[in-house]
């Protein structure tokens, strides 16, 4: 289950903290992780089983201890990806609003969110929306975290990892799965919105012209009910979505707003590396 190195290579990214309180984050969940240990262990013996139902539904552990950065260093989560996590899964959110520069961590977090959310909740069925294929970039990051894990390849996938590359979808063993699907397939407005799911991402919001944000991403989130999340992610660009900054209007009237602003100098405190942007950063979770 555990990589043979796992706990050197975590007191090593401990290690590689850049400030205090980025080195305390980290310390705080190889902690629980050795706690979650120390409670499976039993003369000397790791009973993994029990280790794997402790860890489940804890996603910054699940995330510490099975993924790797794009550095191939242990991928501790950010408190602001912790944070989302925690709100988009509480009952008072179903949809969250995600405007980032480039390289501040959001299709890390949302990658692994979707693994961690297809793993926990059985039939997860996640649907994949962006304006071209060559902008699905989520699924990509998903594929590259289930490589580093033989353990959650053949925990969860029903085929291995490999045989999904070029389908760009995915199923697991419980009967949750990930489809997705792009404009430039020549997917007509009502074909696109044929594809339902109880997990809606919609990448690049920003690239989307406003034709086909009229006529596939408004009517389904029009017709969200019950326990489907929508998350809506991209950077903030206006030339092909000008109504952008009127869906920021709609999310703020909501009654159940939780708003996370960060620049990129916090995600570098945080634990991410990005690039310092002309605009800030807000993550926007709204019933």
């Amino acid at each position: 289950m555990l990589r043979p190195n796992l706990d050197r290579e975590m007191k090593a990214q401990i290690e590689r903290a850049t400030n205090k309180r980025q080195k305390a984050h980290r310390i705080a969940l190889y902690n629980r992780f050795i706690g979650y240990k120390k409670q499976c262990t039993r003369d000397g013996k790791l009973d993994e089983g029990l280790l794997w139902e402790l860890v489940l539904p804890d996603y910054a552990v699940f995330t510490s201890i099975f993924f790797k950065n794009k550095y191939g260093q242990v991928f501790f989560p950010s408190e602001w990806q912790i944070e989302a996590t925690e709100n988009i899964t509480s009952p008072q959110f179903n949809e969250a609003f995600f405007f980032a520069c480039r390289r501040s961590g959001k299709s890390s977090w949302a990658s692994t969110f979707i693994i961690w959310k297809m793993a926990t909740t059985p039939y997860t069925i996640v649907t994949m929306f962006a304006p071209t294929d060559k902008q699905l970039y989520i699924i990509n990051y998903i594929y590259d975290n289930l490589k580093v894990s033989e353990f959650l390849q053949d925990k969860l996938i029903e085929k291995p990892v490999r045989s999904h590359l070029k389908k760009r979808a995915m199923k697991y063993n419980n009967g949750s799965e990930i489809e997705t699907q792009s404009m430039g397939r020549g997917y007509t407005g009502d074909s696109a919105r044929g594809g339902g799911g109880n997990l809606l991402v919609i990448e690049e919001i920003g690239l989307w012209n406003k034709d086909d944000l009229n006529s596939v991403v408004k009517p389904m989130k029009r017709e969200t009910h019950g326990e489907k999340i929508i998350l809506v992610i991209g950077t903030p660009y206006l030339k092909d979505n000008p109504d952008l900054p009127l869906e920021w209007k709609r999310a703020q009237e909501l009654d159940h707003i939780y708003e996370r602003g960060f620049t990129c100098w916090d995600a570098l405190r945080e634990g991410d590396t990005g690039h310092p942007p002309d605009e800030g950063n807000v993550l926007r979770l709204c019933h």
